[in-house]
């Protein structure tokens, strides 16, 4: 076999990283999208509230161990020299970090997303079970 910091080692630690980090985001993201159409509340608050946070917390972890073994240019050196980062390497450690930022960004569309669907839920419900009396009706409120 290859020396363990063989570049062909490396790409692939970093790929299944990065697949791992993309599959669990999808999964996610699919997950909590399907629950809240559905309106399953029990599924989508464990979803989001138990499954978003810990994957939150792991691909920080990710990140911080990535950043950690494939150091940036200008990141603190770490004690001893690292190889340096091949192209391929760079852009799979800026893939990951990019992940990482959108669970990020997931997590604070989350509250956005059930609000809206609370919002679309509420005027549902408002058309269906409302008379149609113009007094109802919400363009022609004083």
């Amino acid at each position: 076999g290859r020396p363990p910091g063989s570049p062909c080692l490396r790409l692939q630690v970093l790929g299944r990283c990065l697949a791992t980090a993309q599959a669990a985001c999808c999964w996610l993201r699919g997950r909590a999208c399907r629950y809240l159409a559905a309106w399953a509340l029990p599924q989508f608050l464990l979803v989001t509230q138990g499954d978003l946070q810990l994957l939150k917390t792991e691909t920080d972890r990710l990140v911080v161990l990535v950043s950690g073994t494939f150091p940036e240019p200008g990141d603190t050196p770490p004690p001893l020299p690292p190889a340096p980062l091949s192209h391929r390497e760079h852009q799979l450690c800026q893939q990951i970090r990019s992940v990482a930022a959108s669970i990020q960004l997931f997590s604070g569309d989350v509250l956005k997303m059930f609000s809206t669907n609370c919002k679309r839920m509420s005027a549902e419900i408002f058309d269906q079970t409302m008379p149609l009396g113009k007094h109802w009706r919400v363009g022609l409120r004083a």
